[in-house]
């Protein structure tokens, strides 16, 4: 312990932390909590040994914006705008009716422009007539690329059926199938990006 210092009291000790540079003393500054800074005049070449770039965790890492000026108003088409972009839809009706024992493909559709896509099919017939329905999906508008997406259904006379594609496609139609007798059969497209 050095015996030379009079006044023991911690307010009264001071230090003056100095560099040296080109054999000249500089003093460190301080900010406004006390902690030491160097001089905006002292340049240090960093580099990084081992960089991980990774995603923002809000664990780990957070993020303040204080606006010095904040203008809560009304929006208007002189200083404003708001477009809305993408944002389109389709629709497609078609009718047919069936022969005895026969099969038709109905509404072939390019479903690809189209993030939601449904069909809804109708057999107007009278209620004891049925249809076997089926969608199927393909990657062009070639008949012997089209596969069955999902199960084969029957429908009966006064019913409705909604399918959906279960996966992306090029291409959509509904294949209706007649069993005993004429069926009347309406199919709508409905379509939305």
């Amino acid at each position: 312990m050095n015996k030379l210092i009079k006044n023991p009291q911690a307010e009264s000790l001071k230090i003056i932390g100095c560099g040296l540079t080109n054999d000249d003393l500089k003093p460190f500054s301080v900010d406004e909590q006390g902690r030491m800074i160097l001089s905006p005049q002292i340049f240090i070449n960093a580099q990084a040994a081992n960089l991980a770039v990774r995603p923002l965790q809000s664990s780990q890492d957070s993020l303040t914006i204080a606006p010095t000026t904040l203008d809560i108003r009304k929006l208007n088409g002189s200083r404003d705008g708001l477009k809305i972009f993408n944002n389109a839809s389709a629709t497609a009706t078609e009718s047919a009716t069936i022969s005895l024992l026969s099969t038709v493909n109905l509404l072939v559709t390019n479903v690809s422009n189209y993030r939601d896509n449904c069909f809804v099919v109708y057999n107007t017939s009278g209620l004891t007539i049925a249809a076997d329905i089926s969608l199927q999906l393909a990657p062009a508008n070639i008949s012997n690329l089209y596969r069955d997406d999902g199960s084969t259904f029957s429908l009966l006379g006064g019913n409705r059926l909604i399918l959906v594609p279960s996966y992306a496609s090029k291409f959509a139609r509904i294949r209706v199938s007649s069993l005993l007798s004429l069926v009347n059969i309406t199919v709508h497209y409905f379509g939305r990006t």
